[in-house]
């Protein structure tokens, strides 16, 4: 036997003897460990290939904010504005609040989902969530330690009646063809009508997106970093003062 095969086999033998040493519990906690890798492993590709359709995303969003009117904008903005649009004219006065309200200022963040504040003080939820599932964005009930979707609800109605019985503050959606991801506050933290008369208009073809006033994304990043101590949070609040500062 080589000297290589040698080590190999001391080392399955040195293996064995510290497995035998672990107790039961340990040895589920690591097998539960190698089950959670492999299934990072399997979200590794669509995590690489989103970096890349976000960066799009993003620097579209960057140059509809230079110019106020974007002619040839990415898929995602496209698609996030065409929901926004339809949650306008059902009277749900969505409001792009979040890290792509902030690329629209000029932010070097790529983030990887849209945030909408909206209201939920007319309409029925049930009419917002058919429009979701109109376009394939389906109720998440499930992420990964590092925030990819990993689970949602397929059928309208299941998502509705869970809505209803939890009534949460967000509800995110998710089209797993296009990787759209759309999140939505529920008058919270704020009322969406506060937000809604400050708020600039950005035409996206012949789609207006209405965007949060700078004076409301500090708001909302303020309370958002009060609440969870995220170091983004934190680099959008300086980015947002630094703006703040320059002169017009």
């Amino acid at each position: 036997m080589g000297i290589n095969r040698s080590a190999q086999a001391l080392g399955r033998l040195g293996g064995l003897a510290r497995a035998r040493a672990l107790s039961k519990e340990r040895r589920r906690q690591i097998a539960s460990q190698g089950g959670l890798s492999r299934s990072l492993s399997r979200h590794a590709s669509p995590r690489v290939e989103d970096n890349f359709k976000w960066l799009e995303a993003a620097r579209a969003l960057r140059e509809a904010g230079r110019r106020l009117a974007l002619a040839k904008p990415n898929e995602l903005l496209v698609a996030a504005a065409a929901v926004a649009m339809e949650l306008e004219a059902a009277g749900f006065q969505p409001v792009l609040v979040g890290g792509m309200a902030l690329v629209l200022l000029g932010s070097q963040r790529v983030p990887k989902h849209y945030e909408f504040l909206v209201t939920v003080a007319g309409p029925p939820i049930d009419t917002m969530v058919n429009s979701m599932y109109r376009r394939d964005l389906h109720l998440v009930t499930r992420f990964t330690p590092v925030e990819e979707v990993l689970r949602t609800i397929d059928t309208m109605r299941v998502a509705v009646t869970k809505i209803k019985r939890e009534r949460p503050n967000n509800l995110t959606f998710y089209n797993s063809t296009t990787r759209l991801r759309i999140d939505l506050f529920l008058d919270y933290p704020f009322p969406a009508s506060d937000l809604v008369q400050r708020a600039a208009k950005v035409l996206v073809m012949n789609l207006h997106l209405r965007v949060a006033a700078e004076e409301d994304l500090v708001r909302l990043k303020k309370m958002a970093k009060g609440g969870r101590n995220s170091a983004s949070d934190a680099q959008d609040l300086e980015f947002l003062a630094r703006i703040k500062r320059k002169p017009a």
